[in-house]
């Protein structure tokens, strides 16, 4: 099951509290036949003790039943539930008292990273070893993520450069190499109803069918946007992004931050701040 807790409105200081997630969870597990809402008013005070009978009743029901809810968007829960962290812990629970066939997978940005590296005790200690980040693929990976379904759907490309070219476009993004592969397929499908003569698979995806997919006016507004949205995840992306641009217009793209006039990074950044906010070096 999967809640995003941002459409919830969960966040520090605010009417909202971390507990709000069970009604949310109560809801959702009801539209899901989970859950049976009940019918007097008294046992609707209790949204966590409903959530965690009528999993542990919808458990019962079959041995091999299991359960993987999947919370999105959490650094502002785990900021508003800290420092006690109780509604974390009572998620906690729900898997240890399942014995494992309820698993709450947490995801977000630095908020869950940093509690989750931080904790070697409390809520968090069972999630402290090792917490997945999501970002660029290992080459291997974007690699088989680019070419497997492609494959499947009888098309190779004419090289391994081309493979490696798609790959730098998309900075090896799973979003982005998946944009750039539909709009691929398209263009090979549309070339291929229009060639009578195309024969049979694999179609060889060649430079010229990559090149048009480069210059897709929709695939490039449609990158650029993804960008913008990440870095509106957090204002300090947003910082850093326009830093590192800063540095690149100022000092040339080949220019590493450590040929700054020898200035440290935290040195360079501040400077770089000042000069976007008021125009002039601080």
């Amino acid at each position: 099951m999967y809640l995003s807790l941002d459409t919830i409105g969960i966040r520090a200081e605010s009417a909202i509290g971390p507990e709000a997630i069970w009604d949310a969870l109560l809801r959702d597990l009801a539209d899901h036949g989970v859950i049976t809402p009940p019918r007097r008013q008294s046992n609707r005070n209790n949204p966590h003790e409903q959530v965690r009978a009528g999993v542990l009743r919808w458990l019962d029901a079959g041995p091999r039943r299991r359960m993987l809810v999947l919370l999105d968007e959490t650094d502002r829960f785990f900021e508003s539930d800290a420092p006690e962290f109780i509604v974390t812990k009572q998620l906690k629970e729900l898997g240890l008292t399942t014995d494992g066939r309820i698993k709450v997978v947490f995801a977000g940005l630095h908020s869950v990273q940093r509690y989750a590296k931080s904790a070697r005790n409390g809520p968090f200690s069972h999630l402290a070893q090792r917490p997945t980040v999501i970002g660029p693929l290992r080459p291997q990976w974007a690699a088989d993520l680019l070419t497997r379904p492609l494959q499947a759907l009888g098309y190779r490309f004419a090289d391994d450069d081309l493979v490696n070219r798609v790959l730098g476009y998309c900075s090896y993004q799973p979003f982005l190499l998946q944009m750039f592969g539909w709009r691929l397929v398209a263009t090979m499908h549309a070339r291929r109803a229009a060639d009578v003569a195309a024969g049979e698979p694999p179609y060889v995806i060649t430079r010229n069918d990559v090149g048009d997919v480069e210059r897709d006016v929709d695939l490039k507004a449609d990158i650029s946007a993804a960008f913008h949205d990440t870095l509106h995840l957090d204002p300090r992306y947003n910082v850093i992004a326009n830093a590192l641009a800063h540095h690149a217009h100022e000092s040339g793209l080949d220019a590493r931050l450590s040929d700054v006039d020898g200035q440290s990074w935290k040195t360079f950044l501040a400077t770089a701040i000042a000069a976007m906010a008021w125009g002039q070096p601080a």
